[in-house]
């Protein structure tokens, strides 16, 4: 895949807006994100990973940390956004495939029934949570990753909010 031109990024720069709780990190800086990762915990808990406080506390024997971390890998973070950006496919198609091959992701979602769909959804909240650090917000649409995934059909869509 070609390198983003410097233009392309600074006028992606311009038009994303980061919440001031969620200061700038070089997404270079792994070292950074994890420093960072006990406070986006709690502060997930506290917000839109409220429902999924049982998944949070372990109570469901989902690998948790491992998912949390896993999302917050500045690579990762590049990938969601350039599958938005320049692929035209939802966020999650830029590291779908990665995630469905780590052994304890795969291991829980082959228990199918409530608790895998369940955990998809927590999947689709901790994406939405991520990419709100980075100025993005869901749109109306959703979008499909049949083809890239075995488990997950639908996914949200989203785009980068506008400088007010």
């Amino acid at each position: 895949m070609p390198a983003l031109s410097e233009a392309n990024v600074l006028r992606f720069e311009a038009k994303r807006r980061v919440p001031l709780e969620f200061p700038r990190v070089d997404p270079q800086d792994s070292g950074a994100i994890a420093a960072r990762l006990p406070a986006l915990v709690e502060l997930f808990r506290r917000g839109p990973g409220f429902p999924y406080s049982d998944y949070t506390r372990g109570e469901k024997g989902a690998p948790f940390a491992l998912v949390f971390a896993f999302f917050h890998d500045a690579d990762r973070i590049r990938r969601m956004e350039e599958s938005e950006l320049h692929h035209d496919r939802p966020a999650l198609a830029g590291v779908i495939c990665e995630f469905e091959s780590v052994p304890e992701v795969r291991s829980y979602l082959r228990q199918g029934g409530w608790s895998a769909t369940r955990f998809k959804q927590f999947v689709g909240c901790l994406v939405g949570f991520v990419l709100a650090q980075r100025g993005w917000q869901p749109t109306e649409r959703s979008g499909s990753i049949v083809g890239l995934s075995r488990w997950f059909r639908r996914v949200q869509r989203y785009e980068v909010t506008p400088n007010e």
